[in-house]
């Protein structure tokens, strides 16, 4: 079995060492950044399984980091941040994040973070099939979805949410369930967090956002979604 390779882009010093050394123990090879610029250097050279970014780098705001890391890697990121309050997480989540940890945390539920984002980006729904109808096209394995025949760009966890929808279509998703497929547990305010990416996804897919065809709610349970036709590789 091949090492798991992080990136860990942690100005602060200590806690990078402590991270680098837990995990290095444990079996992972760590690839320390402790700048944005060192960050994106090692991100091209070593192609890392998972990313572990701190928010307030001396160089760089992590937020916009993470939309440069995106460029090239596909990778899941989890945030590292002393900003704890429900609209910072929400703003990364919000973002694309695949998790959000609040410091001071636990290097034990950080291990747990990590596996669970291997774990949902490991395949899957690899035996998932296109869906196409002649309005929507889902491509699971391209990461591509085209509405009326033009391209739409999703985020990494719209994608997994909308996804996930897909891979159950025509049954009700709990919210539970979405949020576990998503962060890998129910997070606090994972439900308002979930309200916000079907906003998003709906904007970006339906008619009507405001009448979804698609993406419908299911009232005390969570969300559902509706194909219009069979769906197939035809």
């Amino acid at each position: 079995m091949e090492m798991i390779q992080v990136l860990l882009i942690e100005d602060d010093q200590q806690l990078g060492r402590i991270i680098s050394s837990y995990l290095q123990e444990r079996g992972y090879g760590v690839h320390l950044a402790r700048t944005g610029e060192e960050g994106l250097q090692l991100g091209r050279h070593v192609q890392p399984d998972v990313v572990l970014l701190d928010i307030l780098l001396p160089d760089t705001d992590g937020r916009r980091l993470y939309e440069q890391l995106r460029e090239f890697l596909q990778a899941p990121v989890l945030f590292l941040s002393v900003l704890g309050s429900e609209a910072e997480v929400i703003r990364g989540l919000a973002l694309g994040a695949d998790a959000y940890l609040v410091k001071p945390f636990s290097l034990l539920e950080m291990e747990a973070r990590i596996r669970a984002l291997l774990r949902r980006t490991s395949g899957s729904h690899e035996g998932l099939r296109p869906y196409r109808d002649g309005y929507l096209t889902i491509e699971p394995h391209r990461h591509f979805v085209e509405v009326a025949g033009q391209r739409v760009e999703l985020s990494r966890l719209e994608f997994k949410f909308l996804l996930h929808l897909y891979a159950h279509q025509g049954r009700a998703v709990s919210r539970q369930e979405l949020a576990e497929a998503l962060w890998g547990q129910s997070p606090r305010h994972s439900y308002q967090y979930l309200a916000i990416y079907m906003n998003h996804l709906r904007k970006k897919i339906e008619r009507n956002p405001r009448r979804p065809q698609y993406l419908l709610t299911e009232r005390g349970v969570g969300y559902r979604f509706q194909g219009r036709l069979e769906s197939g590789d035809g």
